[in-house]
Parts: C-alpha cells; sequence; structure tokens
C-alpha cells in the first residue's frame, strides 16, 4: 500500500484543526513540542494542578490513508475511496484499550481522518472520527494489517470532533488533574514538578509499540488554555 500523502501531514493539520477550534472557543494555545519539552511558563500545568483547574488529558493516535499502488499511479483528479485502507495493528488497539482500563478512564483514543485533499486541511478535525480502542476492537482480525477505509467506519460509532470535546467536558473522557496527581503517587512521586510531570507524560502516551504518531493534550477548562505536546518515535 501507498500513502495517499504524508501520514505526519495529517498529525500536523489536526493538531492545528483542533488548535483552530479551541481558539474559536475562547482557549489560548501553546505547542508543538515533542512530550518532556519545556513548557511555557506561561501556561504552567504545575500550577494548573496546584491550584485545583479543570484539567483533562488525552492522547490522539493518528493513521493515515493508503490505497494501492494501481490507485495512486491512476493519478486521477478523484480518488475511489473503496480503496483506500488504514494501516492498523490490531496489537496496538489492544494495547491501547488495555493501557486505558488499567488507567481507569479512557484517554488514549485512535484518530482516523476521512479526507485526503489539502483543501480540506484547516478542517481536519470535522473530518475526522475520534474512535474508542475498545470499540475498534469490534472491527479488527488478529491476521490483518490493512482495513478497507469504508469498512471500518461504516456502522462504526465514533467521536466527531464536538462529541469529543463535550465528552471532555462532562468527564466522559480524559485523564484528570486528580488522576494525574494519583499517578505521581503509584510512581513514587511526592511533589509535581516540570521532570516528574514530563516522566509521567511519557509514561502515559507509551503502549510499547515503535510506530508512534500522536498528539498528546492538556485542557485546562478553568483558564480556557491548553497545551499541545507532539508524540514521536
Amino acid at each position: 500500500m501507498i500513502p495517499l500523502r504524508s501520514p505526519w501531514s495529517y498529525r500536523f493539520w489536526l493538531a492545528q484543526s483542533i488548535k483552530s477550534m479551541l481558539e474559536l472557543m475562547g482557549f489560548q494555545v501553546v505547542g508543538f513540542g515533542p512530550v518532556g519539552a519545556p513548557f511555557d511558563i506561561k501556561f504552567s500545568v504545575v500550577r494548573w494542578m496546584e491550584r485545583n483547574n479543570f484539567v483533562k488529558i488525552v492522547v490522539l493516535r493518528v493513521k493515515g490513508i493508503y490505497t494501492s499502488e494501481e490507485e495512486y499511479m491512476r493519478n486521477a483528479e478523484e480518488y475511489d475511496k473503496r480503496k483506500f485502507y488504514y494501516e492498523i495493528d490490531p496489537e496496538e488497539i489492544i494495547k491501547m484499550s488495555e493501557k486505558n482500563d488499567s488507567i481507569g478512564k479512557e484517554y488514549l483514543l485512535v484518530v482516523l481522518p476521512r479526507y485526503y485533499e489539502n483543501t480540506f486541511d484547516p478542517l481536519a478535525v470535522v473530518f475526522s472520527a475520534f474512535a474508542s480502542p475498545k470499540n475498534l476492537l469490534s472491527k479488527l482480525d488478529h491476521d490483518k494489517k490493512w482495513y478497507n477505509y469504508e469498512e471500518v467506519l461504516r456502522g462504526f460509532k465514533y467521536y466527531t470532533f464536538s462529541a469529543f470535546i463535550k465528552a471532555l467536558y462532562r468527564c466522559k473522557l480524559g485523564l484528570t488533574r486528580e488522576k494525574l496527581l494519583e499517578l505521581a503517587s503509584e510512581y513514587g512521586y511526592n511533589s509535581l514538578n516540570y521532570p516528574v510531570l514530563a516522566t509521567i507524560l511519557r509514561k502515559l502516551a507509551d503502549i510499547g509499540t515503535e510506530k508512534l504518531m500522536g498528539i498528546l493534550i492538556i485542557f485546562n477548562f478553568t483558564k480556557r488554555k491548553a497545551v499541545f505536546m507532539a508524540i514521536a518515535g
């Protein structure tokens, strides 16, 4: 299979699109550095924890769209979506689901883009499905890694961006400030500082797979601020 475009471009445009949407909601957004990089001092996540702010954390693992070599070489103005595929490792999705279960909250999500045209990049969040790993498992086969675009999305309940934000706000998704502090204690830390926070965030993003292409986002609904971090490997 051949990528219709660089899979990494989806991650970039998804981040930019989420940033634009959050700014429309009155959020101030900073990023886009790697997990563990120093935070902007005006966005002290440690201080958010200390001041009892309403904080939510999610990790989005972004997939790309692929097609057959024959379809790609047609070089047509419009590709046949019936020949679109996602590369999905069932073991990765199982590990994501297990990690969510072990933490006690669904914060690891899979993002499946539903477009390939550059025209729609600024609206990437509108044309993407935010999927629960546990729900996605029902679509997967242990012997396959390529999944037809239409077959995966048809009859599958996923979050639109608006539903995703509502679920975060209503505490149906994402890790809370309290959970982050609880994890710090479980990992043997008595206080929260930048190195400790960076270590915890890396642990949250890691599911033990080599292919990494994702975004970690920390939302502060109290202060209407958000921090974006890249997950790469």
